[in-house]
């Protein structure tokens, strides 16, 4: 990694970790097709075998909350956010 990149990955790692301190948030409004999207397309990402790790759990962790609030016992919803988290 050249010097610019480390001194870059420095600094994002220092600015994140401040927000993180700051209990800084990112509410995001979506509607439940949008909300469906992006659970599905985490689900997608979360199937390539290099994606682990930290961001790979954190992925994890938005597709349990937006199922949360999706997904009713026994709906069409949870039957389909089943299948994908079964890579169906």
């Amino acid at each position: 990694m050249a010097a610019d990149e480390q001194e870059l990955e420095t600094l994002f790692q220092s600015e994140i970790l401040a927000a993180m301190a700051a209990n800084e948030r990112v509410v995001i409004d979506l509607d439940v097709y949008q909300a469906w999207t992006l659970l599905g397309q985490l689900q997608l990402a979360l199937r390539h075998p290099g994606n682990e790790g930290a961001s790979a759990d954190v992925a994890r962790s938005i597709i349990a909350v937006i199922a949360g609030r999706l997904c009713k016992p026994g709906s069409a919803m949870e039957t389909v956010y089943v299948m994908g988290e079964q890579g169906l």
